[in-house]
């Protein structure tokens, strides 16, 4: 590998503190060249910090004999290198279909549920995923051209919790170079080449044609600004925290906060704490808009009596120099979350239980579904095999004996680690994962008492309510979360 490359790929991985020295990392491969040279770069990478490494491949079930030989393809490499692998095998197109997604976000759904899954059963501290400069600069483009917000305009980040992007400062046309001049060859996706995708259109003719005529270097500048717009918005998030902590309070089922103090705050403040109020209240911002935080902003620095509704039932107003905001959610419940009783009435015609939306504790916008049903229905062959390769859990109906709560964690909270029933402390169990103290109070799980069922956003559930032979009615949970 060019040396002045490596050394500028390890530098900015430095930067962005992506790697600890000992850190354990699965590599996301697909056996395109961008995620073979991931691993190739990994190794030497690994050499210099004791870096220990897994790979993942992931065949979504779409393009037959091609994903076959790319499953191919990818095993021969790990064994070649002497790398684990683990391969994952799914219906995106199913999945799709049931989830009322696009294949292209049911994809990468079912990608980050499997790599998490790697992570978790190996004890494995880090995702490396291989997206390049060029894709940092199309997904700047595509934001812009569909009216995202600035900050979707910030593209992919380097480091997203336990998510690493080492080749965000390096070209396609660099990746490509080096491949070459190994002599490693590596899968092509045919579906790359199709126009039908607004990305492809972008990929293959809008970015060439900047860099070209308009602007040499574009792609670099828009993956630069991509990375200033990320710093922006990081001294914004905590600015936002400051006037959060001073300016609101928590009155009844209403979130209250001074109305001049808000006036006060710069226009671009005010929004962010304005949307950052909505989330906290219905626990989404998937459809806010900009038109309800300027309705927002007009109610503070209006007369006495103003009222606006909002989504998610929320409505907000003005009384007396005291700006207001109250929804669906109660105290303690802020972000929308709402209990849910093992009496419910079981519907054939309906199995959908409930559907939840939420900001997780690492800030991404997330969904859940849960839903009771039999056990023979849950898949045409009647199948009692409890799912694997997806985040979604079962749970053994017939246990759940008290009400169920989503909520954060509290004192005396403990988790079923096996069939025998040995236990383990919560605030143990998250120590051990090396969850932060702050994200560990901002963690959401499904509890019954102090049982805690699932940790959905750590894809793990007790074992005091595992599927077993005589499992007849299971509850259903599944976890889609929007990654960037």
């Amino acid at each position: 590998m060019n040396i002045e490359r490596y050394h500028r790929i390890k530098i900015y991985c430095e930067k962005n503190q992506m790697f600890s020295r000992g850190d354990r990392v699965i590599l996301g491969v697909s056996g395109g060249a961008d995620s073979v040279f991931l691993v190739y770069l990994m190794r030497m990478l690994a050499e210099e910090w004791n870096l220990e490494l897994a790979m993942v491949h992931v065949n979504h079930g779409i393009r037959g004999a091609e994903a076959d030989r790319d499953e191919l393809f990818c095993r021969e490499l790990a064994e070649r290198l002497g790398i684990p692998l683990s391969v994952y095998q799914g219906n995106v197109p199913e999945l799709a279909r049931k989830e009322h997604m696009s294949e292209e976000e049911a994809g990468r759904h079912f990608r980050y549920c499997c790599m998490e899954e790697a992570r978790q059963q190996l004890g494995f501290d880090k995702i490396a995923v291989a997206h390049h400069q060029d894709d940092q600069a199309e997904t700047v483009l595509f934001q812009m051209l569909r009216g995202s917000s600035l900050r979707g305009i910030g593209g992919m980040r380097p480091v997203r919790e336990c998510i690493v992007r080492p080749l965000l400062s390096v070209r396609r046309e660099e990746i490509e170079e080096e491949l070459h001049q190994m002599g490693q060859s590596w899968c092509e996706d045919s579906t790359n080449q199709e126009e039908i995708y607004s990305r492809n259109q972008l990929r293959r003719r809008v970015l060439p044609y900047l860099e070209k005529e308009v602007a040499p270097g574009a792609v670099a500048h828009l993956a630069r600004m991509a990375g200033q717009l990320q710093e922006v918005f990081q001294y914004l998030e905590g600015e936002t925290q400051k006037a959060l902590e001073r300016l609101t309070k928590l009155s009844g089922e209403r979130l209250e906060l001074d109305a001049d103090g808000f006036c006060r705050l710069s226009p671009v403040l005010q929004r962010e704490l304005a949307m950052c109020l909505f989330e906290r209240t219905a626990g989404s911002r998937k459809d806010i808009t900009s038109r309800h935080v300027e309705g927002f902003c007009d109610i503070a620095a209006g007369a006495t009596g103003k009222r606006i509704s909002l989504p998610y039932g929320m409505t907000a107003g003005k009384d007396y120099g005291v700006l207001w905001l109250e929804g669906m959610s109660k105290p303690g419940q802020e972000n929308g979350w709402k209990s849910i009783s093992e009496n419910l009435i079981w519907d054939a015609q309906q199995d959908s239980l409930r559907e939840y939306y939420w900001k997780d504790s690492i800030g991404n916008q997330c969904r859940v579904i849960l839903k009771k049903v039999l056990l023979a229905e849950l898949s045409e062959e009647k199948s009692k095999e409890v799912p694997k390769n997806d985040c979604t859990k079962w749970f053994d109906y017939a246990r759940i004996d008290s009400m169920l709560e989503f909520r954060h964690p509290q004192e005396g909270d403990y988790f079923q680690l096996d069939c025998a029933g040995k236990r383990k402390r919560l605030s143990r169990f998250l120590i051990d994962q090396k969850i932060p103290l702050e994200r560990r109070k901002r963690l959401w799980i499904l509890a019954m008492g102090k049982h805690v069922l699932w940790i959905p956003e750590l894809n793990r559930s007790s074992a005091g309510f595992y599927v077993n032979e005589d499992t007849e009615v299971v509850l259903c949970g599944t976890l889609w979360t929007d990654v960037q």
